[in-house]
């Protein structure tokens, strides 16, 4: 077993825990706020946020393996968030949670399943910045779980 993956999986899995716990104890009010950060509902960031843990923990694969990361630009990544936002401006806490459980399982799988070798593996994301397979899983994986988590924190009324 490879005890730096296994570390980076086991914090991935304990961030979509707090992740849940915080979108867990939000009333309906909360719920439907919209964000500052993104400017969508906090139901829509949580959705959102819930199901690109497969695709980011694919690019990290892509990145440890040597794959071709997808063909993906910043525009057309974009435009997948915005029509996403708009398809699940009104997504229910447990279809939200349903779908954060459903991804985490396998995304954590991933991370295990990468070698310090591959941890070190380096790919272009689309956003232009080169990140090691290790970067991706802290910097995105994880990361973008807890940005999202802050802004929809910040965003429930007091």
């Amino acid at each position: 077993m490879n005890t730096k993956a296994d570390a980076l999986a086991t914090r991935f899995e304990q961030t979509c825990r707090d992740f849940a716990s915080t979108i867990q104890g939000m009333n309906d009010r909360a719920w439907s706020s919209t964000t500052s950060e993104e400017g969508w509902t906090v139901a829509a960031v949580a959705h959102h946020a819930a199901g690109s843990s497969g695709p980011i923990s694919m690019m990290a694969q892509s990145a440890g393996t040597g794959a071709p990361m997808p063909a993906l630009t910043m525009d057309a990544l974009n435009q997948m968030n915005a029509d996403h936002a708009r398809q699940y401006a009104n997504a229910s806490r447990d279809e939200t949670l349903a779908l954060l459980w459903e991804t985490t399982g396998p995304a954590a799988a991933i991370v295990r399943s990468l070698s310090d070798e591959q941890l070190n593996g380096k790919a272009v994301m689309p956003f232009g910045a080169e990140m090691s397979a290790e970067q991706i899983i802290e910097n995105v994986l994880i990361g973008h779980l807890i940005g999202h988590g802050a802004s929809i924190m910040a965003a429930v009324p007091a």
